[in-house]
């Protein structure tokens, strides 16, 4: 019961913020939906592991490991008796 009342009080308060009524609302929204859906394997770019023949000094220590943070540069410091 508590979820329909905050649909129906978020419904509202987006029919008030933008001057519509929930059926244009929905309809407009359910489009791009739609849309993203249809383009979801050009927006959202697939991870690959890190390449075990990798040279790139940043990356040498999470060969196999998955690039999550694509074109993100994040300093990490191994510890020296960590470092193979």
């Amino acid at each position: 019961m508590d979820d329909e009342l905050e649909l129906e009080l978020e419904n509202l308060v987006v029919k008030l913020s933008f001057g519509r009524s929930g059926y244009t609302i929905s309809k407009q929204f359910n489009s791009v939906l739609n849309t993203l859906l249809k383009l979801h394997r050009v927006l959202i770019a697939t991870t690959e592991p890190v390449p075990e023949d990798n040279n790139d000094y940043r990356w040498k220590y999470f060969k196999g490991c998955l690039g999550a943070l694509e074109d993100t540069y994040i300093p990490v410091r191994v510890p020296h008796p960590d470092i193979p």
